[in-house]
């Protein structure tokens, strides 16, 4: 293979003044290594940048770059490129023109300066003038100094200036009220966003979180050197966790989000990392697993969530309640043992009424509603507890003696019956004694306060002791009347005058996992979850399942968070201490919240004219 190279020693001279090159090789290499066909001591060159071929069938010249930049054809970087002639070849500022080759060569071409190769250029792509220019004159213009200079500039004004602005509180104030360029020059354009009001005190001491440095999470010890007292919502001392999946504090607290709250991420998966099989993390748990193909996009309720499992108290005759946990849908052993007996709410709330004392002897029509009973909380989170003074005494008289029909048996002091007794019929007047009726049957009261005895004591019969008639009546009390038409008695002995009363023991929060505000539900009404009506007995659970809330609660925003807390304590605390944000940090309310203002945020009262 023949290959004629011509080199022109100034721009336009004519070719008999030209300087020809001929190389007879199976290629032509071109490379700043002195063994290459066609040498360059250009800096951008490699040793050996390229090579050209010539087929012998068809003579189609081809050049392939041996350096990994490639090489440039035409202004464009190429690994293998097949050369017709008026082709610009460049390495840095050598450029090499391919001409049409004469009968006695097979492949010629001639080296031209970089203005014929840019005006070359410019003729092939005239739509992209500004880029051809600039790869050819790339040879003319130095970048370092360039390149260091922006390389200092950006440092100075992200990094420098910044800084000092954090140690100098004077220039970080001129650069905050100065133009958006001088703002981002301050201090606060390191932020990555404002904290949350909770940390406002902390806001400038980034070292309090980020205490292993810069540019790294917050470790756990970072949370808990201030909140030493936070629970988690289980007892982690009580329960023994295979490995360590618990989530970081920061996992589920994000700072530098919102400016006004600490964001709790409502994560499921993270949810998921325990509870999806929580037998494999805690083998003593007796929680449900939540099935595996359980996803946030979907209801949290809705066939996804397992049934709700009620923690109810079951009395079991014992001074100290037992909690039992039984399942919503296990209508066996779905029974509340709370010590009372004979109370129905289907009766209470007949819609005809029911009879009550009058206050003179007789009985008037009394028509009751849930919330004549039942009153909710300060808070109206929860209900208030049911007090026999408040609730019942007015129609559940503890009269027991025609006698003394305005006189009652103590309530809740049980063990004082007998005494009470024995000193009230010592000060009964003497007379002839008439015995008692016989006790009424367990259903077939007409009226509350019906008395089971109607008479006086004759000492001089030798039969009648005052002691006798007081242990005779004790009994009376505890069996066929009065305590016994609600309670259970306790009998440890058969001396009456050691016989007691059951305590009764109401379950307060059915579930103690969960949050639940019946303020927020205060457009229903009650029996629309709680399926009174028809309840007879006070052993009916009257509290609603899961296919009651699902009711409602089918949509994607019933995430865990709706219901459950992580920390069983619902507010934070600081070294024993409960915390709140000062007044004057809290700003208006953000979130997408309803019934009000958040918790802690004080609305002021308009004065009045």
């Amino acid at each position: 293979m023949k290959f004629r190279i011509r080199h022109a020693n100034q721009a336009g001279q004519p070719e008999d003044h030209s300087t020809h090159l001929v190389f007879e090789s199976d290629n032509l290499r071109i490379g700043r290594h002195p063994e290459n066909d066609i040498h360059t001591d250009n800096p951008h060159a490699a040793d050996f940048h390229g090579v050209i071929q010539v087929a012998r069938d068809s003579g189609l010249a081809t050049l392939e770059a041996l350096a990994h930049s490639g090489i440039l054809v035409n202004g464009k970087s190429r690994k293998i490129a097949t050369l017709k002639p008026q082709d610009i070849v460049s390495v840095g500022h050598f450029h090499l023109r391919i001409l049409t080759p004469d009968a006695e060569h097979d492949f010629e071409a001639e080296v031209i300066t970089p203005e014929e190769a840019q005006a070359h250029l410019l003729t092939l792509d005239q739509g992209n003038r500004l880029i051809r220019w600039i790869k050819a004159k790339l040879h003319q213009l130095h970048v370092r100094p360039v390149a260091w200079f922006a390389v200092l500039l950006t440092l100075l004004v992200l990094f420098l200036i910044p800084l000092i602005s954090v140690y100098v509180p004077s220039l970080n104030h001129f650069l905050k009220n100065g133009s958006p360029l001088m703002r981002a020059m301050s201090a606060t354009s390191w932020s990555v966003g404002p904290v949350s009001r909770y940390h406002i005190r902390i806001a400038d001491d980034c070292e309090k979180c980020h205490s292993d440095g810069a540019f790294t999470n917050v470790p756990d010890k970072a949370c808990n050197a201030c909140h030493e007292d936070i629970r988690h919502h289980f007892n982690i001392d009580d329960i023994k966790v295979t490995g360590n999946p618990m989530p970081m504090c920061g996992d589920c607290h994000q700072e530098h989000i919102a400016d006004n709250f600490l964001v709790l991420g409502d994560r499921v998966e993270q949810c998921l990392q325990c509870h999806a099989d929580i037998k494999k993390i805690a083998p003593q748990s007796e929680l449900q697993s939540i099935p595996a193909d359980f996803s946030g996009e979907e209801s949290l309720l809705a066939e996804k969530h397992p049934e709700f499992v009620a923690a109810m108290v079951s009395n079991h005759e014992e001074d100290h309640p037992i909690v039992t946990r039984v399942r919503m849908d296990d209508k066996e052993h779905l029974k509340e043992h709370s010590g009372l007996r004979g109370f129905s709410h289907k009766d209470h709330l007949n819609k005809d009424g029911i009879l009550a004392p009058d206050g003179k002897g007789g009985a008037e029509i009394m028509k009751l509603e849930c919330w004549s009973c039942h009153k909710p909380d300060d808070q109206r989170v929860g209900m208030k507890p049911l007090t026999f003074e408040d609730h019942c005494q007015r129609c559940h008289k503890l009269t027991f003696d025609g006698l003394a029909p305005t006189t009652e048996l103590p309530h809740g002091k049980a063990d004082k019956i007998f005494t009470f007794l024995k000193e009230f019929y010592a000060r009964s007047p003497k007379g002839s004694r008439i015995d008692p009726p016989a006790p009424p049957d367990k259903n077939d009261r007409e009226l509350p306060g019906r008395m089971i005895s109607q008479g006086s004591l004759d000492f001089d019969q030798p039969e009648v002791t005052l002691d006798g008639y007081a242990r005779e009546m004790t009994q009376r009390v505890f069996e066929k009347g009065v305590c016994s038409e609600c309670h259970e008695p306790l009998k440890p002995s058969n001396d009456v005058s050691e016989w007691r009363i059951v305590k009764p023991k109401f379950t307060e929060k059915w579930y103690p996992a969960a949050k639940f505000e019946h303020k927020a539900h205060d457009l229903y009404a009650c029996t629309g979850c709680h399926k009174v009506e028809s309840s007879e007995t006070p052993e009916d659970v009257n509290i609603p399942a899961q296919a009651s809330c699902t009711e409602c609660h089918d949509a994607g925003d019933s995430t865990c968070l709706k219901c459950h807390t992580f920390h069983k304590d619902p507010q934070f605390n600081m070294k024993g201490t409960r915390f709140a944000p000062k007044a004057e940090a809290i700003k208006p309310w953000h979130g997408n919240r309803s019934g009000g203002e958040p918790d802690g945020v004080i609305t002021p009262t308009p004065k009045q004219p």
